[in-house]
């Protein structure tokens, strides 16, 4: 039974080593399991028993060295891993500030690109151009820099004007040679007051109360307006003449005279407007306001129906629906009944259809284009008298202390 187990101990020993790779087969192992041979019957018979006795021991051993064996590979594999990993965040952070470089350098390209194209794209025509204007409005604006690279000029006479250096704030777009053709008949139409530089044509002053000139206009607003006539009022004839380029068309002896009667008809219809305006409140003092007709429903040009009708007309809701059903989609449409809503769209209808036909209405029209723009005008007197009155203030107040202080 003792040389039995010995045999055990001595071939597990082996298998274990074996399966270790710590194992080196030798004679004596081969000899010592070649001369035993005649007990293996013998070991098998107990080698149960012999498990029983040690294999719990070995078996523990063997799983404790697997399970250290496996920690070790999985923490080379953790490892591993976490080197993989890194080296994609790093490719991808130097691949990502290359790409942004990358980026970068194709949106400076092309916006470089962008920037020759435009250069690089023709010219507008001469005639219309914007460089064109630029040098007319600068060549009537008497203290604009174009003048220093003018001298003395003529037809046959272009040695000090300068057209490099007028090329190249002016025209730059265009060839040289063309450009210097092109400023040469603009200077000679300047020279001779033709063209784009003849003066403005003078108007005649009044011809009909439908028909009069854009200074007379003016200077009726101003005398008539709140604001403009506390100023104007103040003014001499020469001033007022001196105050605006509409005014100079006219000579200063005949403005005087202009002036003058402007001055009264201005004062007898603010006294007429006045008195008009008196005479209304009393009368309106006498009327009883009624909200509704005799027959019980609103007056139409005081109710917002009127108003609505006239949007829906316009943008053409009320053309695409019967006057019932328009009648039903609003509640103030209802404030009247069907038939009498029914006569308005109608007449609202044909109101909007013959307008562009009316003369009354071309009228009206160009009077309130001719307003506006007297209106503007107007704004941009007032607004140069002011700037003229602070900057004289400012001169005397800045006098004023400089004596003072001597």
């Amino acid at each position: 039974m003792t040389i039995s187990r010995l045999l055990y101990l001595q071939r597990l020993d082996t298998h274990l080593r074996d399966e270790n790779g710590d194992c080196s087969s030798s004679d004596s192992d081969a000899d010592d399991s070649s001369a035993d041979e005649s007990s293996e019957e013998e070991f098998v018979e107990d080698a149960y028993d012999l498990s029983e006795f040690l294999g719990t021991t070995i078996l523990r051993e063997r799983m404790s060295d697997s399970r250290r064996g496996q920690t070790r590979r999985e923490e080379e594999s953790r490892a591993a891993a976490v080197d993989n990993m890194s080296a994609p965040i790093a490719g991808s952070r130097s691949g990502r500030t290359q790409h942004v470089a990358e980026a970068d350098g194709e949106r400076t390209t092309s916006n470089s690109q962008n920037q020759s194209s435009s250069n690089s794209s023709p010219p507008s025509p001469w005639q219309h151009s914007t460089a064109k204007k630029r040098v007319i409005g600068d060549l009537k604006d008497s203290s604009s820099d174009i003048h220093l690279f003018l001298g003395p000029y003529g037809p046959k006479n272009w040695k000090q004007v300068k057209f490099d250096k007028i090329w190249g704030v002016y025209g730059q777009r265009y060839p040289k040679s063309n450009f210097r053709e092109n400023l040469k008949r603009l200077l000679l139409h300047f020279q001779n007051g033709t063209g784009d530089f003849s003066p403005e044509k003078k108007e005649q002053w009044y011809t009909s109360p439908g028909n009069v000139s854009k200074a007379y206009s003016l200077l009726f607003s101003l005398y008539m307006d709140t604001t403009y006539s506390t100023v104007v009022e103040e003014m001499t004839a020469e001033q007022i003449w001196n105050s605006h380029e509409k005014f100079q068309l006219y000579t200063l002896d005949d403005f005087t005279i202009y002036n003058k009667r402007m001055f009264d008809l201005t004062n007898k219809k603010k006294k007429l407007a006045k008195e008009e305006e008196a005479s209304f409140r009393r009368d309106m003092l006498k009327i009883t306001n009624n909200e509704k007709t005799r027959r019980g429903y609103p007056f139409w040009n005081k109710h917002r129906a009127s108003v609505l009708l006239e949007e829906d007309e316009r943008n053409g809701t009320a053309q695409n629906m019967k006057p019932k059903d328009l009648w039903n989609m609003r509640k103030e449409y209802k404030d009247f009944p069907l038939s009498v809503f029914r006569k308005h769209v109608y007449q609202e209808r044909m109101k909007q259809l013959a307008a562009p036909f009316w003369q009354h209405k071309r009228n009206k029209a160009a009077e309130k284009k001719n307003k506006e723009e007297v209106q503007q005008m107007g704004d941009e007197w007032y607004q140069n008298q002011f700037n003229g009155m602070m900057s004289k203030m400012m001169i005397e107040e800045w006098g004023a202390t400089n004596n003072s202080s001597v």
